[in-house]
C-alpha cells in the first residue's frame, strides 16, 4: 500500500479505519474492521448530494451521512480530485531520506504548473534503485486551498480528517489490497478506469506498483448531457437511469458510445505513454464507478481498445456484516473503490 505522507489532517489512529469519499453527487462512508487479511464490512451508508453548487448542501449530506452509518469514530478518511491535484511519476538521483525530503520542494517546482507555495506536497518512494543510481518518486501536490475546503468540510460535518488522500491514488491502494488476498498471483499489467460522475481517472499498476494515475474531467454527467439532447423524453441523472432500466438502449447507447468515445481519445495516449516507458503492454481493464454499471461502457472498451475488460468489484474478498443493507451494498457497490482505500489506510 502506498503511504504518502497525507495531504492534511493528522496522524492515522490504527484501531480506525473509515472511509469517507465526498464525490459530485454523493457521500459514500463505509467502516472496514479486522486484521489485513481478513476484513469485514461493517458499516455503509450512502446521501445523494442534493446541490454540487452548495456547500451548506454538501456539509448537510455529509453529516447525515455519517449520522445513519452509526460509525464507532468520528475520525475518517477522506480524498480529493480534480485539476487542483496533479500526481507525478518522476526518476531523481538516489539518495538518503533526509536529503529526500529537503529535495522535494525543488524537484516539484521542474514538474507542476503551480507555485511551491501554492501547495501541500506529498511523496512516495515507488522503486530504489531503479536503473543506475536512480530511484522512481511518486510526487503529488495539491492546491492548499483545496485541502483545506476539504478538511473544513469534515470538521463542519462534525468530524476529523486522519488524512486527506488523493482519490485515484485511494482506488489503486483498494485495488493493490485486494490482488494481496487473492489466489491468482500471476503478475499482468492491469489499468483500472473508474468512471464517476464528473471525471474518469485511470490507475496503471504492474507488479504491485503503481506506475501511472490520470484524471479526465469527463464522466457520467457528459453522457447524460448527451443523453438529454438524443434521446427522446430522457431527464435526469445516469445513476437513476442504470437501476430503472426504463430507457431506449439503441437510443441510449448512441448517446453513450459518443462520449465514450472522446473519454476513449484520452484513455489511449495514457496507455501509449505508460507501454513506451514501460516496454510492457496492458494486459487487462478493469472498470468501476457509478456510470460503469452501463452495460454498454463495457462494450465500448472492449471493442474500441481491443483489450480484456472486466468489472471490478472494490470489495471482493471482504466479509459483509450481516447488518449492512443488502439492497444499498447491491446498489452503490460501484461507487465505493475511493471509500475502500481510504478504509484500508492506516497511516
Amino acid at each position: 500500500m502506498f503511504t504518502i505522507p497525507f495531504l492534511g489532517g493528522r496522524k492515522k489512529r490504527e484501531e480506525g479505519r473509515l472511509g469517507l469519499d465526498i464525490g459530485s453527487h454523493s457521500v459514500k462512508v463505509i467502516e472496514i474492521t479486522g486484521p489485513d487479511d481478513k476484513p469485514e464490512l461493517t458499516a455503509l451508508s450512502y446521501e445523494k448530494i442534493h446541490s454540487a453548487d452548495s456547500r451548506t448542501a454538501i456539509v448537510d449530506a455529509v453529516t447525515q451521512c455519517v449520522a445513519r452509518a452509526h460509525l464507532s469514530s468520528k475520525d475518517v478518511n477522506t480524498a480529493i480530485t480534480g485539476p487542483g491535484v496533479i500526481v507525478r511519476f518522476i526518476e531523481i538521483p538516489q539518495m538518503k531520506d533526509s536529503e529526500l525530503k529537503n529535495a522535494i520542494p525543488f524537484e516539484a517546482e521542474k514538474y507542476i504548473p503551480f507555485s511551491v507555495k501554492e501547495v501541500t506536497l506529498g511523496y512516495y518512494v515507488l522503486l530504489n534503485p531503479i536503473g543506475k543510481g536512480k530511484m522512481l518518486i511518486l510526487l503529488v501536490a495539491a492546491k492548499k486551498d483545496l485541502v483545506e475546503e476539504r478538511m473544513k468540510t469534515v470538521k463542519d460535518a462534525g468530524l476529523t480528517a486522519d488524512i486527506v488522500d488523493v482519490s485515484s491514488i485511494a482506488v489503486a491502494n483498494a485495488f493493490l489490497a485486494q490482488k494481496r488476498l487473492s489466489k491468482d498471483k500471476k503478475n499482468k499489467v492491469c489499468a483500472i478506469i473508474d468512471i464517476g460522475a464528473k471525471g474518469t481517472d485511470i490507475d496503471i499498476i504492474d507488479d504491485d506498483v503503481l506506475y501511472f494515475t490520470r484524471s479526465i474531467q469527463m464522466g457520467g454527467d457528459n453522457i447524460a448531457k448527451v443523453a438529454e439532447e438524443k434521446v427522446p423524453g430522457f431527464k435526469g441523472d445516469i445513476e437513476e437511469l442504470v437501476y430503472s432500466g426504463s430507457y431506449d438502449k439503441g437510443e441510449f447507447s448512441a448517446a453513450v458510445e459518443s462520449v465514450m468515445c472522446d473519454i476513449i481519445d484520452e484513455i489511449r495516449p495514457s496507455f501509449g505513454y505508460f507501454e513506451n516507458q514501460s516496454g510492457k503492454m496492458i494486459d487487462e481493464v478493469f472498470i468501476t464507478g457509478g456510470a460503469s454499471k452501463l452495460a454498454e461502457i463495457g462494450e465500448i472498451l472492449r471493442k474500441h481498445l481491443e483489450l480484456k475488460v472486466v468489472k471490478w468489484n472494490p470489495l471482493e474478498g471482504v466479509e459483509i456484516n450481516k447488518s449492512i443493507d443488502k439492497d444499498l451494498l447491491a446498489r452503490i457497490r460501484d461507487q465505493l473503490g475511493v471509500s475502500v482505500g481510504l478504509a484500508i489506510r492506516r497511516n
